[in-house]
């Protein structure tokens, strides 16, 4: 989201211009975003090529715009029917930036700006998150050089996460919903620190990881609304280079390890190598129980989980001998989709802005499918992290998950 409601009716028009360039100037120099994949005639088994194509800026950008009275819960909407709209193009690069622009209009009819959000969608072969972030920090955004507007959205309104509700497409068995919230990176690593001195004087053995925390919020929230307590299971990548940027705490070191990623995917060195692994835990955890005690029990049998890989044999296997290609034809005939996949990404500790505006927060979807009922993606940038989830009763799961969150926050004070 970019502010730009202090300015003149033409101020829209000039920052468009603006951001069409700096992607063009940015992001584009980068050989993926300016190629195809087509496969090659007259090999064997026809493997599939980067190939250079022309590029038109304008083909890759659309814009809306639209008077609602709560533009944060139409935009989500709208971020859902992207997600499970048509594929891109084959014959253009995949990536397509959607800018939707909400107005008011005065007495004279008058349009001014209300709020603008820019959805940015690329195929994962293009870049993964990591490689994705790398790009945009050193080429598109910039540490901020305006100061943060005096009137930002009311953080009140977080107590109750934005939500909203998509119908139900072909890549989805059943309705989906999409729901966002923001937390204080700062309350959360407070939290960390201080369940990890509690657990540790009470003799506990455990190991407290802000992953493994978010983990267990889910289970829990899981166990409440799936009902019961049967096996479940959980898909959750893992990325040495996301690791690494984890561990750094200034805005210079930041950009300097972002921009030995992006030298690498400039030269077609891709980066964009990430593990995972899949786990299951035998049942679910008492997720009713609102108690610090209670939270602990769960705690403890998600690390456990997380220990250990399920079924890490046939998985070795599988990465080993099967290409990408084939692992997604094979996962729906092997085994159900896991029950949720969560994954995070860091943008970075600095305030960016984006075409000269600046830029409030960033939230990340992805929408379900064959392999995963539920995702939930988490985006630090800047001094908040963003919770993004699109699942069957999406919204309701935002609330509960933020509510559990709230809860062991105030349990621990």
């Amino acid at each position: 989201e970019v502010d730009l409601s202090n300015q003149g009716d033409n101020a829209f028009s000039a920052w468009y211009m603006d951001l069409q360039q700096k992607l063009e100037n940015g992001l584009c120099k980068y050989p993926s975003f300016r190629s195809v994949i087509a496969k090659a005639s007259g090999l064997p088994k026809k493997p599939h090529m980067w190939c250079p194509t022309s590029l038109s800026i304008g083909n890759h950008f659309s814009t809306e715009t639209v008077e609602a009275e709560d533009p944060w819960t139409d935009v989500l909407g709208k971020l859902g029917e992207i997600n499970y709209g048509p594929y891109f193009e084959k014959n253009a690069p995949r990536w397509h930036v959607n800018v939707f622009r909400y107005v008011t209009s005065d007495s004279e009819k008058i349009m001014r700006t209300k709020a603008v959000f820019v959805a940015f969608r690329s195929g994962h072969a293009l870049a993964d998150g990591v490689s994705l972030v790398s790009m945009l920090v050193t080429s598109v955004f910039d540490e901020a050089k305006v100061k943060e507007p005096s009137a930002r959205r009311d953080k009140s309104l977080e107590a109750k996460p934005v939500v909203a509700e998509i119908p139900s497409q072909a890549r989805a068995a059943k309705p989906v919903g999409i729901g966002r919230f923001d937390l204080p990176l700062e309350d959360l690593k407070q939290l960390y620190k201080k369940l990890t001195t509690m657990w540790s004087a009470a003799g506990v053995d455990v190991r407290v990881t802000l992953t493994t925390l978010l983990q267990t919020a889910v289970l829990r929230v899981l166990t409440r609304m799936k009902g019961g307590d049967g096996a479940l299971r959980l898909a959750m990548p893992r990325d040495d280079r996301g690791a690494e940027m984890n561990r750094l705490r200034t805005v210079e070191a930041f950009k300097a390890k972002a921009a030995s990623y992006a030298d690498s995917l400039m030269a077609w060195n891709r980066t964009n190598f990430a593990s995972g692994a899949a786990h299951q835990l035998e049942s679910g955890c008492n997720g009713e129980s609102q108690s610090l005690d209670a939270w602990k029990d769960c705690y403890l049998k998600m690390q456990k989980a997380l220990d250990k890989r399920y079924f890490a044999s046939a998985q070795d296997f599988i990465e080993s001998k099967m290409s990408v290609r084939d692992r997604v034809k094979f996962y729906p005939l092997a085994s159900k989709p896991s029950h949720w996949m969560l994954s995070s990404i860091n943008a970075g500790p600095q305030h960016s802005t984006l075409a000269g505006a600046f830029v409030e927060s960033t939230t990340v979807f992805l929408a379900p499918g064959s392999l995963f009922r539920r995702v939930i993606m988490i985006m630090t940038s800047g001094d908040m992290v963003s919770f993004g989830i699109m699942a069957p009763q999406g919204a309701e799961f935002a609330g509960h998950l933020k509510e559990e969150l709230l809860n062991l926050m105030t349990w621990v004070k």
